[in-house]
């Protein structure tokens, strides 16, 4: 049999060096007791004489130096090998670190050791270094990487400094670096078209501004939830033509928001900004919107007058709740209000016009507002809803078309006819 790993027998410390003809390291064809070329199953002291890793190796092994030899790291080749300690160098004869490779390795809170990706690398698989959360110091992701994986440094709590995403990558992957807090700056490259899924989710240690370089496309579902530290004002350039749900959600120190001007951005995602709740002055929403789902804008602090384009002709439940808007204008291109639409938005004053367009109003859709005067041009009254107009200051009156159907009340307002 070949000896495919060595190790020291007082230390448990394992160097890696493959042998002539023996296969890559932790490949997907093997696993802890599989069998491969007549290799033994894997031992933790002395010479490791089987070719298929250490998957769930768990504390057994202590420490581990990959030799030069070593060309590809495999699919879940120290998958939970907690008990690893120390730095971990990856040599320049590595070109390829599969998935799960250190997932859930070098034992969280044990490993007090950093990280050298060498620039021979060019794919580093999904969960490849999830849970390492012992893993301390900076990253550098090096220029050969082209694509970083879903999930690949997800919960390194430990890794600090500047995040530089560099040049040679077009994609971050599904929860690339979720939960990665001790993050304090974000540099993408403009080389970067994909934003995907919770790719920065939770990483309230980022600080200062947020650059979106004008090469990307695709923002997905939760990319920046909860990145609390994140300041100054956000501009989504014109290049993107979706941005998720979520995506931007209890990043509560941004402080303005520019919205993407171009033809294929048409829907903004539930509760895209919702508790940004230093985001103030106006909000402008492009011609080229349509839908704006639930709560897209909910607890923002916007202020001044909220312009909804006719292009508009859906808006979901809550989109505008609890924002400081003074006054608003509704387009022609909206057949429902729905529930919630400005819910204790207590600074609206002035005139609500709803045009004629406006088929139905939902419940509490303008409760806690404070405006003067309410028209509406539509020639019969749509049903009844709850709490329209209660709370707040408005009025008691709506003014109609003189020709309409109204009745001499609807929803608790005083119908004069005087349109």
């Amino acid at each position: 049999m070949s000896q495919v790993f060595k190790g020291d027998v007082t230390n448990n410390v394992v160097e890696l060096n493959l042998q002539a003809g023996a296969a890559n390291i932790g490949s997907s064809s093997y696993g802890l007791g599989g069998t491969s070329n007549g290799e033994i199953k894997v031992v933790h002291k002395g010479d490791i004489t089987q070719s298929d890793g250490f998957y769930d190796a768990r504390a057994d092994l202590k420490g581990l130096v990959i030799g030069t030899s070593c060309t590809s790291i495999g699919s879940n080749a120290f998958y939970n090998c907690s008990g690893l300690t120390g730095s971990l160098v990856i040599p320049d004869s590595v070109t390829t670190i599969g998935s799960n490779a250190f997932h859930m390795g070098f034992g969280g809170d044990s490993w007090s050791g950093s990280l050298t990706i060498p620039n021979s690398v060019t794919t580093i698989g999904s969960y490849a270094f999830y849970y390492c959360s012992g893993l301390t110091g900076s990253l550098t992701i090096p220029d050969s990487v082209t694509t970083i994986e879903g999930s690949v440094f997800g919960q390194c709590t430990g890794l600090t400094g500047d995040l530089v995403i560099p040049d040679s990558v077009t994609s971050i992957g599904n929860y690339a670096f979720i939960a990665c807090t001790g993050f304090t700056s974000l540099t993408i490259s403009d080389s970067v078209t994909n934003i995907n899924s919770g790719a920065f989710y939770i990483c309230s240690g980022l600080t200062g501004s947020l650059t979106i370089p004008n090469s990307v496309t695709n923002i997905g579902q939760y990319a920046f939830w909860d990145c609390t530290s994140l300041t100054g004002s956000l501009t989504i350039p014109d290049s993107v033509a979706t941005i998720g749900s979520d995506a931007f959600k209890g990043c509560n120190s941004l402080t303005s928001l520019t919205l993407p001007i171009n033809p294929s951005f048409n829907t903004i995602g539930a509760r895209t900004f919702k508790n940004c709740t230093s985001m103030t002055g106006n909000l402008i929403i492009p011609s080229n919107v349509t839908v704006i789902n639930s709560e897209a804008f909910g607890n923002c602090r916007f202020t001044g007058h909220l312009n909804i384009p006719d292009t508009v002709t859906s808006i979901g439940t809550f989109c505008f709740a609890s924002n400081n808007f003074t006054s608003i204008t509704i387009g022609s291109g909206l057949t429902a209000i729905p529930n919630g639409l400005m819910y204790l938005c207590a600074s609206l004053t002035g005139t609500l016009v709803l045009p004629s367009t406006v088929a139905s109003v939902g419940n509490n859709a303008f409760n806690g507002c404070a405006f003067t005067r309410i028209e509406y041009y539509r020639t019969s009254p749509p049903a009844q809803a709850t709490n329209v107009f209660a709370g707040g200051s408005n009025p008691t009156e709506i003014h109609v078309l003189a020709s309409s159907s109204f009745g001499s009340t609807w929803n608790g307002l005083t119908v004069i006819k005087d349109l």
